[in-house]
């Protein structure tokens, strides 16, 4: 068994539930009236523990570089850029899963299907000084996923 591999969608999936945990209480707190407060346990439940200690702030930063160097590239080439469904990071390739099919825009390439663009996870990406005031593309809540 690749250990690596396991280990890899434990982080991703970790993460990504970790960032709905997140998002969740957020909107909680919105829907709230003021003064009202979300109950909460003094203690973080055992899945807290665990995706707190499992997530990975190294591939949050790589795919943000990632979609705000896509959103660069599309900007000054005149693409369109498609809508994300998705993400899937592994050791060597990060995966862009399109809601509809779409030609690659530099530097990704066509994926196994219509639906899919991939970049290799040593690409050489512009420096994230560079990047700051370029807005990143949107991925929905709970679709990246990350294998080793």
């Amino acid at each position: 068994m690749n250990w690596t591999l396991v280990g890899g969608i434990g982080t991703l999936l970790a993460a990504s539930l970790a960032g709905a945990l997140g998002v969740r209480r957020i909107l909680q707190q919105r829907q709230r009236r003021a003064g009202e407060t979300i109950a909460q346990d003094e203690d973080p439940t055992t899945l807290e523990q665990l995706l707190g200690a499992t997530a990975t702030m190294a591939d949050v930063g790589l795919l943000d570089r990632v979609l705000r160097t896509l959103a660069h590239h599309a900007a000054t080439g005149g693409h369109t850029l498609p809508a994300l469904r998705g993400t899937h990071l592994t050791a060597g390739a990060i995966t862009l899963l399109l809601d509809e099919p779409a030609d690659p825009i530099p530097p990704f390439t066509a994926g196994p299907d219509a639906l899919t663009w991939e970049l290799d996870r040593h690409a050489v990406l512009p420096p994230a000084h560079d990047l700051q005031d370029v807005e990143a593309l949107s991925v929905k809540i709970g679709q990246a996923r990350h294998t080793g």
